[in-house]
């Protein structure tokens, strides 16, 4: 952010008081070498980040691609100028790099923000509720609530409560919440994933519910988180 600031702060000043532009051969030459290493390195970098769950990683590599970015932003600028003699076009290119490198670097404060917070996902959280509805459609489940999950670098923390009618055996209940239990892992393949079920009767969620003033069965089939 203090390097896309400057930037911004230094191109200002060209559009102030004039660009000048010296040594274009060279500067291209090395700013084109280096866009090239840049979108390899970076690109590698963020793919094994995601595949770790590592935000250090990631933020790195989209660190070294914010740098290539500002490269193919120079040798564009650079271009226009040449085919436009326009001089001021270099410092306006340069402005739009710099504010492309502060959006990166929010977005990344932003993560890891939520990382720090271990905010829910959003996108596992309706991966989660889409799978516990459809058991509770085929009837494995009647129901479930109290479902929360937390995710910390490569470990998924899941937990949710589930509910059956009451004729239905502690073994039975048991081997249907393995399989819900399975059908979590899957959607969490390439991470350490970590589930605590309960299970409850139907009928005293219904009673706690009644308790608390709510419609009973109210969250059988449909999600429902507290």
């Amino acid at each position: 952010m203090v390097a896309a600031v400057t930037i911004i702060y230094s191109a200002v000043l060209a559009l102030i008081e004039g660009p000048e532009l010296r040594q274009l051969d060279i500067g291209l030459l090395i700013t084109v070498g280096l866009s090239a290493v840049n979108a390899v390195l970076g690109t590698s970098l963020i793919r094994i980040g995601k595949r770790q769950n590592s935000i250090v990683l990631v933020s790195n590599g989209q660190h070294v691609l914010t740098d290539m970015w500002t490269s193919i932003g120079v040798i564009v600028g650079l271009f226009v100028v040449w085919m436009t003699d326009v001089m001021w076009l270099d410092p306006v290119v340069a402005i739009l790099v710099a504010l492309n490198i502060l959006w990166t670097a929010g977005s990344l404060i932003r993560r890891s923000v939520e990382g720090l917070m271990e905010t829910a996902d959003p996108e596992d959280t309706a991966a989660l509720r889409e799978l516990l509805i459809s058991y509770t459609q085929d009837g494995t489940i009647h129901g479930y609530h109290q479902l929360r999950h937390r995710r910390v670098n490569d470990q998924v923390w899941v937990e949710y409560h589930l509910l059956f009618p009451e004729d239905v055996t502690i073994h039975e209940a048991h081997r249907r919440s393995h399989d819900v239990e399975d059908s979590v892992h899957g959607l969490f393949r390439s991470d350490s994933v970590v589930v605590t079920a309960h299970l409850e009767p139907e009928r005293r969620y219904d009673a706690h519910e009644r308790t608390a003033g709510k419609e009973p069965g109210a969250a059988l089939n449909t999600a429902h988180e507290d």
